[in-house]
């Protein structure tokens, strides 16, 4: 009984990975690259003129691939947290406006500075625990990497194909 609930949990917990790796924006993202990929695949292959066609073809196949290759990995990056440190900055400044914009709005013109710093910190409080709760919202429909993998894999297998079908023919 204990083996069939952990392959029970093992499904569900696969079966979640799945929902969740697909909603209309990665099926969208995920055939909108792949034809991009195949375009620049036979525009390269039939617009570049060059002495052979063996080529032609290879460095079509080529860029193709390598192109889309590495516009999956930065979006993998990105999704890891690549480039957090520089946005964090300019996120916390906007925050902080926000939260003087909504405590500014509470001041009376004869408060004193402790008053409105009271005022402050409890806006602070009041914005960190909306953000936290959209932040648990978030989580919760969190899109996983899985149409960038598949790219990736589909790019390098293609890659491969195409190179040894051309170069071995």
């Amino acid at each position: 009984m204990r083996f069939k609930n952990k392959s029970k949990l093992k499904f569900k917990s696969r079966n979640s990975y799945w929902r969740r790796s697909w909603n209309i924006y990665s099926v969208v993202y995920f055939f909108t690259i792949l034809f991009l990929m195949v375009l620049m695949i036979l525009l390269t292959g039939f617009l570049k003129k060059q002495s052979t066609e063996r080529i032609t073809w290879s460095n079509a196949i080529t860029a193709g691939c390598v192109t889309i290759f590495g516009l999956s990995t930065i979006v993998i990056l990105v999704r890891k947290g690549l480039g957090k440190n520089i946005i964090k900055p300019f996120s916390s400044f906007y925050h902080n406006q926000r939260i003087m914009s909504r405590a500014k709005g509470k001041w009376s013109s004869t408060m004193t500075q402790h008053q409105k710093d009271k005022i402050i910190a409890r806006e602070r409080s009041l914005y960190e625990n909306e953000q936290s709760k959209k932040s648990i919202e978030k989580a919760k429909n969190e899109v996983t990497n899985l149409s960038s993998y598949l790219l990736i894999s589909i790019s390098l297998v293609t890659l491969t194909i195409g190179l040894l079908a051309i170069h071995l023919s």
